[in-house]
Parts: structure tokens; sequence; C-alpha cells
């Protein structure tokens, strides 16, 4: 991470979610010497059972405010945020936050792309990708659109263009 991390400069009217606009915010996170290949933007993968159980703990059957809350937790028990920017370098998949200022601070954690293992799913319109370093130590469950109404399809796509092949 490189710290005193500052704003990136965009053109007004810019949306954050272009897949330039997403390259050059990982590249100012990681810096000049780890050049960003392609940026997307993710999230982590949903566990089903938990918005299940929320939704009936609540007592309000509304599955949409379980999700939110499964997905804040989730990411907080990680330390992770709920949406995640994942740049991929020419030897790296960098893992960085996602504020909604679209614009990233700090990296998460890293897997080195020779060595760690990515299993990308077919999930409707959505990828879920599974990625787990080489030692089985770190591992990460994430799911990004692909559908053609989604702003994050485009980066969504790029990133796993590249980590999927």
């Amino acid at each position: 991470m490189v710290s005193g991390v500052q704003p990136v400069a965009r053109a007004k009217g810019t949306d954050i979610y272009e897949p330039n606009a997403l390259i050059a915010a990982a590249q100012t996170v990681l810096g000049p010497e780890h050049p960003v290949l392609a940026a997307g933007v993710f999230g982590l993968q949903d566990s089903y059972r938990s918005i299940v159980l929320r939704s009936l703990i609540n007592g309000d059957g509304a599955p949409g405010l379980a999700v939110r809350e499964g997905r804040e937790r989730a990411a907080k028990k990680q330390g992770l945020t709920v949406a995640m920017l994942i740049a991929v370098t020419a030897d790296t998949i960098h893992v960085l936050d996602f504020p909604a200022t679209g614009e990233p601070t700090q990296q998460f954690m890293e897997f080195d792309r020779a060595t760690s293992k990515v299993k990308v799913i077919w999930f409707g319109m959505s990828r879920r990708v599974h990625i787990q370093n080489a030692d089985g130590t770190r591992k990460l469950r994430l799911t990004g659109s692909l559908a053609a109404f989604s702003v994050t399809s485009a980066g969504a796509k790029a990133v796993l263009d590249l980590i999927a092949a």
C-alpha cells in the first residue's frame, strides 16, 4: 500500500465504474511500479443460508435488508469492504477497498497469479470467483456482474478475462 494516496483526478462527469477510471484508481494505490492491466468492482459472495436466517431472525421477512446486513457483517468479519476493486497486474491479483467515492485508499490482500488457484463459476448473469493462494491459507470468494445493464460489468469482464485464462 502506498501511504498518502491522493484522490484520482477524473474529468467531470466521468463514470467511476468506467474501466479506465478503475485502472487509474487502482494505479493510484499500487503506484507506478505495478502497472495495472485491468480493474473491476466485485463483492463478497453472498451466503444464502445467512440471508434466510437473518430474515427469519429479524422477523420482518425483508430479504433485501438481510442481504445488506449479511454483506456488511461478512465484510467486517474478514476486514474487507462490501465492494472491492480487484486490480490485475502482470504477476498479481490485488484486492483493494472500493468506497462509495470510487477512490480506493488501501490494499487488503494480494494473490500471486502464477501460483494461486482461481475458479470462475457461472451464476446467471454473474460470475462467482474463488481465489486461493498456493498453500491454501488465504481464500476469497467474490461475485461480479456481467449483466449488460450493470455499471460494473465492463471492468469485471476485463478482470475475468485475465484471471480465468
